[in-house]
């Protein structure tokens, strides 16, 4: 096989890699490579859990978009302004919720919107969706921390009161 014989070989096989990497882009990847017009929704988080531009956001369990950006709120720094660009179409309602949750134990974080009432109106895109604030797991750990304390001192404060209440017991049944 001469090298003029194999270029055309060489040519069909390069396309169809190519094709197979902007396919794999595409579906895999969630690359909007026909840019396709996305809805877009604000919502604000006081911990945004990892979230990045790209995190898949989810609507009663299915993909319908990705976190466009995450970043402090300039408005408020005790918040994060997360933008979520979402497939037009899907039905967010005026009392949906957005949250941030997990697929698995150890899976990467991703925004999920409750789909909300049946009866609920559809919240117009460019609109804030209301986030609903999860338990870090921190924070329970200092909440059991605080109550470990706090029932430690109980049962030293009333182990104190029984003695007393003994010795006094005991003086009043020897007079």
């Amino acid at each position: 096989l001469s090298l003029h014989d194999a270029l055309p070989i060489l040519g069909v096989v390069v396309a169809v890699a190519v094709s197979l990497f902007l396919v794999a882009l595409v579906f895999v990847g969630g690359v909007n490579l026909l840019r396709k017009k996305k809805s877009e929704y604000t919502t604000y988080f006081k911990f945004a859990g990892g979230l990045e531009p790209g995190s898949v956001v989810r609507y009663g369990g299915l993909k319908v978009g990705t976190v466009g950006s995450a970043a402090l709120d300039r408005a408020d720094s005790t918040r994060i302004k997360v933008v979520l660009q979402i497939n037009p179409g899907t039905p967010i309602k005026t009392n949906s919720q957005a949250r941030i949750s997990s697929l698995g134990f150890l899976g990467e974080n991703y925004v999920e919107v409750s789909p909300g009432t049946r009866n609920a109106k559809l919240l117009p895109p460019g609109s804030e969706i209301p986030a609903m604030e999860i338990v870090q797991l921190s924070d329970v750990f200092n909440n059991v921390n605080n109550i470990t304390v706090n029932a430690t001192k109980l049962v030293n404060d009333l182990d104190e009161q029984i003695i007393v209440l003994a010795k006094n017991s005991n003086e009043l049944v020897n007079n």
